[in-house]
């Protein structure tokens, strides 16, 4: 047991620097999105509703595809159930769609997608607004109209992309230097868990003229509300870059898994339900169980970083490793 320990350490380090950090989307299926319900018929907002969910699997739009899957269904044939809502006094339809029937039609296609495993992506916002000290953007609640609206923005892009689009909660980051190079940025904020780091700069050059800076651009606008829907629009444009590291090929292979330290049935189930759930897994079957130990022969899609980066999200599991001599994942659960 001493060395099962220490060899868990040793390859951690290892496998895990390689790994891409992510977090589960839990709302992956579910879609939101604003519609007059009066005006536009319930077919039509379903076919909506289908777009944008494949907008948020594929990372981006595609006719041909949505094309090439409405050609044998409707949209309708994969809706779950729907309702509707008022937020300020907009209409909202809530619609949820079938996960095993849209994953079987993607799969039957050779269709790739981004699982549940989505980016963090972490944004390092300075604001000059010419009034107050330069000051970096977080997540708290703030009276604000240009904090409110990025926040806003941030959070309306993460829901309909179905991506972490966030905010340090506080950061002690010095700005005295707005020039300072990446690699000292990311030091600020290595205890935060993320995948991509953006630093932006916006600032107020006049009473109505507004500058925003970052890594490879260095634009002016007439007014806040152009430079924010810049942001928006640029955000949106580049959310592919970000869910493309994340795709996961249809190409399959075998591999085994052993889970040990499982301590009763109860754990046994939710361990199996997550592997059934799970989308990265294509089948498995049990190999073995002996004294406390499961051994599991899996046939995995894409590659074995995105199943071990898929594994973590069980969140009994204490350590895993990965050993390639063997081809085995070693998996230790949790009391």
């Amino acid at each position: 047991m001493k060395y099962f320990l220490s060899h868990i350490s040793f390859c951690i380090f290892i496998i895990f620097s390689n790994l891409t950090f992510g977090k589960e989307f839990n709302k992956l299926f579910e879609v939101n999105i604003q519609m007059e319900p009066t005006k536009i018929p319930f077919e039509s907002q379903v076919d909506y509703a289908f777009e944008a969910l494949l907008v948020k699997l594929l990372g981006q739009e595609s006719e041909e595809i949505v094309f090439e899957i409405l050609s044998t269904n409707r949209s309708e044939d994969f809706l779950l159930s729907y309702a509707y809502s008022k937020i300020n006094e907009l209409s909202f339809l809530n619609a949820k769609f079938n996960q095993d029937f849209v994953i079987q039609s993607f799969r039957s296609l050779d269709i790739e997608f981004v699982p549940q495993n989505r980016p963090v992506v972490l944004f390092d916002v300075i604001i000059d607004d010419g009034f107050a000290s330069p000051y970096v953007l977080t997540n708290s609640k703030s009276e604000k109209s240009i904090n409110q609206s990025i926040q806003n923005i941030l959070e309306q892009v993460s829901e309909e992309r179905g991506i972490f689009l966030e905010l340090p909660v506080d950061t002690l980051r010095p700005i005295q230097d707005e020039k300072l190079q990446f690699e000292k940025v990311k030091n600020f904020y290595s205890e935060y868990d993320y995948d991509f780091l953006e630093t932006i700069l916006i600032q107020r050059q006049d009473l109505n003229k507004w500058v925003l800076s970052d890594k490879e651009v260095n634009l002016s606008f007439k007014n806040i509300d152009l430079l924010l829907e810049y942001f928006q629009n640029n955000l949106q444009a580049n959310i592919y870059n970000y869910l493309s590291a994340f795709k996961v090929s249809n190409d399959s292979y075998q591999i085994e898994i052993v889970f040990s330290n499982i301590s009763d049935k109860n754990t046994f189930e939710s361990l199996l339900d997550f592997l059934n759930k799970n989308l990265v897994v294509k089948e498995f079957s049990i190999k073995k169980f002996v004294t406390n130990t499961l051994t599991i022969e899996i046939e995995s899609y894409g590659q074995v970083d995105q199943l071990l980066s898929s594994l973590l999200f069980y969140q009994n599991i204490d350590d895993i490793y990965f050993d390639r001599e063997s081809n085995v994942i070693f998996s230790r659960l949790g009391t």
